[in-house]
């Protein structure tokens, strides 16, 4: 296994479409959910997905993918995303990963 631990957890909150459809409770959730990770100093790339069954979270953790070409598979999502979506998973970065960028 060749990842490294600058690589996220990669986290799916499916959350019901009404919720999500309110700007105030949707902002409210998005920024409890970020205070959460940043307390947990854990590094997150976090979508939010609207679903109409039941909510959940979904975790991918790229430290337990054995096969070299699902890692792939996974980066090549992630950047895709990111492109797509002008997503920028650092904005989840915590304080402690930027400290050590800068050493």
């Amino acid at each position: 296994m060749e990842t490294t631990e600058k690589e996220p957890i990669i986290l799916v909150f499916y959350i019901y479409r009404d919720v999500l459809a309110q700007k105030n409770l949707r902002e409210q959730y998005f920024e409890s959910v970020k205070k959460y990770f940043d307390e947990m100093k854990m590094k997150t790339a976090i979508f939010f997905l609207p679903t109409d069954t039941e909510e959940r979270i979904e975790c991918i953790n790229p430290r337990f993918i054995e096969d070299q070409n699902e890692i792939s598979k996974l980066k090549r999502v992630l950047q895709s995303a990111e492109s797509l979506f002008a997503i920028d998973t650092e904005k989840f970065a915590t304080k402690k990963d930027d400290d050590e960028d800068e050493e």
